[in-house]
C-alpha cells in the first residue's frame, strides 16, 4: 500500500495511491519493480525475513531471530540522505486458514524456532516467565460488532478457554488452544459464528444486491499462507461478482462467487443482480448495464417466479409462525447442577401481539443434544394473585414444526385457556437431563475429587423474540475451576449468574462452558426389572433386579481398603457405598441379596407414610465399576387394589425406580395379573411401551396375563402412579384350591386303593 503525504503539521493528510506490478525490467540481480502512480518511489510491501538462529531451542531458551535487509533504501532512482527506518517485530508462528463464514477452519503452527526436548508442563506452569517464553498460549480475534452464536471447537470437542468481550463497535475474542504452541507445533480448531444480516447485505440504486464484509484473517498479528473465503448466495442468485478495493496489496483470484487470495485485509463485496451486470470501475464501484436475458435465463427465471408464487399461495393460506404473535418480556433459566441429574427451572412471562389471534400454545425449543439426554418436560400456568396464586399443569407434547434452525426439536406448551390478544401470562417450566455431565479428567485415582464439565447457552434459546433475561446455575460447592464468561458474568459462592441480557433475537445461542467440581454419587441403573404379582389372597409381591454402575470418572490404579478406610473423608470421596430406597408404608418381608446370597448391610426404618431401605454394596463402588443385586418385599393388597365404578379392578401403583437419585437407562415394569384375568388395560401419565406376554407359576394351567411396560431415561420425576385395569371373575379364586383339595383327594383314593388291592400272586 502507499499514500501520498499533502499539506504540512496539522493540516498532514494522507492520499492513497494505486500500487501495481511494473512491465519494467531493467532491475539488476533479477529485482522485481512495482509502480507507484503519482509519488515518490516507497518500498513495496513484502513477506517477513525473519530467520530463526538458532533454528532448534529448548523449553527455557529465549528465540533469536535474524532480519537480513540493505542499508540503503533499494530503488531505481538517486537518493539523497535517505537511511531505511526499521522497526523489528517478531513473528513467531504462521498459520493457514480456510474459512466459510461464518465457520472458520483454521490449522495453525508456531512458525518460529524448533522445539527440542521433552516438554514438561510442570516447569511451564510454575515458571512462566522462563519456560516456555517463546511458546503462545492465546489468540485475539476481532469480529464484528454484535455477532451472536460464538463457538470456539476442535476435533475433540468444544473448547472453554474463551472469553467473548463486546461493544457497540467491535467484538473481541480471546481464544486459547488446548496446549500451549511451541515452535514447529499444530492445532487445528473452528471459530464459527452469525452476524445480522441487515448489518451486511444492502441494495444498490440500481437494483443490485450486494454483501459487504470485510477480506483476511479476523486474528491479530498473524501471517495466512492460504486464504479462501466462500460466500454462498441464496438458491436462485444469479450473475456473481466480486469487488476488492483497489487500496489492497496481493493478488486476487475470483471464479464462480469465490474470493480467493493473498495479502492484507481489504473489503469484499459480493453483487447479486437480477437481470443486470455490473461493471465494476476504479475505486470499488460499478456501473450497469441492461442485458437482454437469454432463453436459459428467462426459463429459469419464469420457474422461479412460479415457486414464489406458490409459495406465497401457501403462506398465505397457512397460519402465522408462533414467533410472529408472541414474545418474551422476561425470561428466568435457574440450572442445578448438585446432582448427576441437571434439572432446570424456567419462568417465562410471555405476552401475545394484540393485532394477533388467540394463543393456544408457547413452543419451547431444545438443542438436538439436550433432546438425546431429555429425561422429562413438565409445564404449569400461573393463574390468580397473591394467596389465592395456584399453578394449573399444561401438557407438553413434542410438535411436529420444523422451523428452528440447526436441527432445534421444538416442544409444545397446550394452554388449557388460549391467550388472548394483549395478554400477558406466566410459565413455570421444569425439565432434567440425563448424562450430561461429562468427566473431565476422565479418569482419577482413588483420592482425586471429581470434576465435570456441563455445557450449555448464557441465552434461552427460544423460537420468540426475548426483551430481558438471565441465567443461573448453581453448583454443589464454592470449588469451581473455570466458567465461560460472557458479559455481563458474575459468581457469588456457588452460584454463576448470566445477564441480565436485553433484546436478544429469535434462535439466540452463546455457548458457555462450567467446570466444577461435584462428588455426588453418580449412580446409574443400566437396567431395571421390576415384578409386580398380583394375588388376591392378600398379597402383592415385588421383586426387583438392577444392574448399577458408577457413571462418574473412571478408576485408575489400584485400591487400597486401608486408605479407604483410615481416610473415608479424602479417599473414594468420588465413590459411593450406600443407597437410600424409598417404598410405601406398610412394606413386609423385604430381602436384598445378589449371586452369592443374602447382603446383610441394610438398615429398614418404616413410618406411617413410607418405609426407607439403606442398603451398601458388598463394595464401594468407583468410576467404571459395576454390581447386581436384588431386592424383594411384599405389600398388603388392600392398599394398592381397588374397583372401578364399572365393575374392573384395578392396580394402583408408582412408576418408576424406588432408588433415590439414580438414573434408569432401561426400565421394565412387569404386572403378572392373576390367572383368568381378561381386556387388561394400563394407564401411565406418560409415554411408554407397552404389549402382553404370558407368564407360568404354581398350579397355573392357562398362564397368567402380563402387562409389560418399558420406558428408557428414567428419572426421580417419572415416580408417579400408574393403573392397570383388568377385569376377574371372582370363580376362578376357586380354581387353585379345588386344584389342591382335588390332589389329595386323588392321593388318598390312589392310597387306599393301594392298600386294597391284592397284588399277591395266588395259590
Amino acid at each position: 500500500m502507499a499514500a501520498r503525504a499533502e499539506g504540512k503539521r496539522k493540516k498532514k493528510m494522507y492520499v492513497p495511491l494505486s500500487v501495481k506490478p511494473s512491465d519494467l525490467a531493467a532491475a539488476p540481480n533479477g529485482a522485481r519493480l512495482y509502480s507507484i502512480l503519482l509519488s515518490t518511489p516507497l518500498k513495496p510491501a513484502e513477506e517477513t525475513m525473519l530467520e530463526p538462529f538458532p533454528a532448534e531451542i529448548t523449553q527455557s531458551d529465549p528465540q533469536l531471530v535474524y532480519y537480513r535487509d540493505s542499508a540503503v533504501l533499494l530503488s531505481p532512482y538517486h537518493v539523497w540522505n535517505r537511511l531505511p527506518t526499521s522497526k523489528c517485530q517478531a513473528i513467531g508462528w504462521s498459520p493457514s486458514q480456510e474459512w466459510t463464514p461464518p465457520v472458520g477452519l483454521y490449522k495453525l503452527k508456531h512458525g518460529g524456532a524448533q522445539h527440542k526436548g521433552v516438554f514438561s508442563r510442570l516447569e511451564y506452569q510454575s515458571r512462566p516467565s522462563i519456560s516456555g517464553v517463546s511458546s503462545f498460549k492465546n489468540l485475539l480475534a476481532r469480529l464484528p460488532p454484535r455477532v451472536h452464536s460464538v463457538y470456539y471447537r476442535d476435533e475433540i470437542g468444544n473448547i472453554s478457554s474463551s472469553h467473548l468481550r463486546s461493544d457497540s463497535q467491535k467484538s473481541e475474542l480471546e481464544i486459547e488452544p488446548r496446549y500451549p504452541l511451541f515452535g514447529g507445533w499444530h492445532c487445528t480448531f473452528t471459530i464459527g459464528y452469525g452476524l445480522l444480516l441487515q448489518d451486511f447485505l444492502f441494495e444498490s440504486d440500481d437494483g443490485w444486491r450486494y454483501m459487504n464484509l470485510t477480506f483476511g484473517c479476523p486474528l491479530f498479528d498473524t501471517v495466512v499462507d492460504d486464504l479462501t473465503i466462500k460466500v454462498v448466495l441464496p438458491e436462485g442468485s444469479t450473475s456473481p461478482q466480486a469487488v476488492a478495493r483497489e487500496a489492497a496489496v496481493g493478488e486476487c483470484e475470483r471464479r464462480g462467487g469465490e474470493a480467493k487470495g493473498r495479502g492484507e485485509t481489504r473489503e469484499v463485496e459480493i453483487w447479486a443482480p437480477v437481470v443486470s451486470r455490473a461493471k465494476p470501475v476504479a475505486g470499488g464501484k460499478a456501473t450497469t448495464t441492461t442485458m437482454a436475458p437469454s432463453l436459459s435465463t428467462a426459463v429459469s427465471s419464469l420457474l422461479l417466479l412460479l415457486l414464489l408464487l406458490a409459495a406465497a399461495i401457501s403462506v398465505s393460506s397457512s397460519p402465522p409462525m408462533p414467533e410472529d404473535s408472541i414474545r418474551v418480556i422476561s425470561a428466568e433459566k435457574r440450572i442445578d447442577l448438585t446432582s448427576p441429574i441437571v434439572k432446570v427451572f424456567l419462568t417465562l412471562k410471555v405476552e401475545n401481539d394484540a393485532t394477533a389471534s388467540e394463543a393456544s400454545q408457547v413452543l419451547l425449543s431444545f438443542t438436538p443434544t439436550e433432546v438425546e439426554h431429555l429425561a422429562i418436560v413438565k409445564a404449569t400456568r400461573a393463574e390468580g394473585k397473591r394467596k389465592k396464586k395456584m399453578y394449573v399443569p399444561l401438557s407438553v407434547k413434542a410438535s411436529d414444526l420444523t422451523a428452528a434452525p440447526n436441527g432445534a426439536r421444538l416442544y409444545s406448551i397446550l394452554l388449557s385457556n388460549p391467550l388472548k390478544p394483549a395478554e400477558v401470562t406466566t410459565l413455570e417450566v421444569f425439565y432434567a437431563l440425563t448424562h450430561s455431565l461429562e468427566p473431565f479428567p476422565a479418569e482419577i485415582t482413588q483420592s482425586d475429587p471429581q470434576l465435570v464439565y456441563y455445557r450449555d447457552s448464557a441465552v434461552l434459546l427460544s423460537l420468540y423474540h426475548v426483551l430481558e433475561q438471565a441465567t443461573y446455575i448453581k453448583m454443589p460447592n464454592n470449588r469451581v475451576e473455570s466458567f465461560t464468561r460472557v458479559d455481563p458474568t458474575s459468581r457469588a459462592g456457588n452460584e454463576v449468574k448470566y445477564g441480565t441480557y436485553n433484546n436478544q433475537l429469535p434462535n439466540s445461542y452463546v455457548p458457555i462452558l462450567v467446570h466444577y467440581e461435584n462428588n455426588h454419587p453418580f449412580a446409574v441403573v443400566e437396567e431395571l426389572v421390576r415384578k409386580v404379582e398380583i394375588s388376591h389372597w392378600g398379597n402383592v409381591q415385588i421383586t426387583e433386579q438392577y444392574k448399577l454402575k458408577h457413571g462418574g470418572a473412571q478408576h485408575k490404579g489400584v485400591f487400597s481398603r486401608l486408605e479407604y478406610q483410615s481416610r473415608p473423608s479424602i479417599s473414594g470421596v468420588s465413590s459411593f457405598k450406600n443407597l437410600l430406597a424409598r417404598f410405601p408404608p406398610r412394606v413386609h418381608s423385604v430381602y436384598y441379596r445378589d449371586e452369592i446370597g443374602n447382603i446383610s448391610s441394610s438398615h429398614l426404618r418404616s413410618d406411617s407414610h413410607k418405609s426407607e431401605l439403606e442398603i451398601e454394596p458388598r463394595y464401594p463402588l468407583f468410576g467404571g465399576w459395576h454390581c447386581t443385586f436384588t431386592i424383594g418385599y411384599g405389600l398388603p393388597l388392600q392398599d394398592f387394589l381397588f374397583e372401578s365404578d364399572d365393575g374392573r379392578r384395578y392396580m394402583n401403583l408408582t412408576f418408576g425406580c424406588p432408588l433415590l437419585n439414580t438414573v434408569v437407562d432401561d426400565l421394565t415394569i412387569k404386572v403378572v395379573l392373576p390367572e383368568g384375568s381378561t381386556s387388561p388395560q394400563a394407564v401411565v401419565p406418560f409415554l411408554t411401551e407397552q404389549y402382553l406376554e404370558t407368564s407360568y407359576s404354581y398350579l397355573d394351567v392357562v398362564g397368567r396375563t402380563t402387562v409389560v411396560l418399558k420406558k428408557k431415561n428414567v428419572v426421580g420425576e417419572h415416580n408417579v402412579p400408574f393403573q392397570v385395569y383388568y377385569e376377574f371373575n371372582p370363580i376362578f379364586m376357586l380354581a387353585e384350591p379345588l386344584m389342591l383339595i382335588s390332589a389329595v383327594f386323588l392321593f388318598f383314593v390312589a392310597c387306599i386303593a393301594y392298600l386294597h388291592i391284592d397284588l399277591s400272586i395266588g395259590k
